[in-house]
């Protein structure tokens, strides 16, 4: 099951928590921008890379060691909003985690997925020890087998 992503039944039920609990107008990401909470692992002049607080446990069929986020400061719902200088930037910071061995991904503007409006693209670092079994009994029903 290529490209599988998914939580641990726990942590998925905190995120949906999270999400119903913050029906507010306001961005959690806009948030962080302002706020410098300790998930921000590092910052740049155009954007922050944050951890993110409800990472996949499994990645691709494997287990995730580092799950972390680049996310652009000024608000925006696309990489294609984004001024030149802030998109070198932003893809200069998601090329260096790419070449220390993390994924990359995004989902696309108007994406049903896409549970944050505001642009981010997830930096993903897996252990690279496929899983042979994954079963949950409970929601989510995911079954995974190598």
């Amino acid at each position: 099951m290529t490209g599988s992503m998914f939580r641990w039944r726990t942590k998925e039920k905190e995120y949906n928590n999270h999400k119903k609990s913050n029906k507010s107008e306001s961005c959690d990401f806009c948030q962080l921008v302002k706020q410098h909470t300790s998930q921000v692992v590092e910052e740049t002049k155009h954007c922050l890379i944050i951890k993110n607080r409800f990472g996949y446990d499994f990645w691709d069929g494997c287990g995730v060691n580092d799950h972390l986020m680049v996310i652009p400061k000024r608000h925006v719902d696309s990489l294609a909003n984004l001024k030149d200088e802030e998109k070198i930037d932003y893809i200069n910071q998601v090329a260096r985690f790419e070449s220390s061995g993390y994924s990359i991904y995004a989902r696309a503007q108007g994406s049903k997925t896409k549970s944050m409006i505001h642009q981010h693209t997830h930096l993903i670092r897996i252990d690279g020890k496929t899983k042979k079994w994954l079963v949950f009994l409970r929601k989510p029903h995911i079954v995974i087998t190598r």
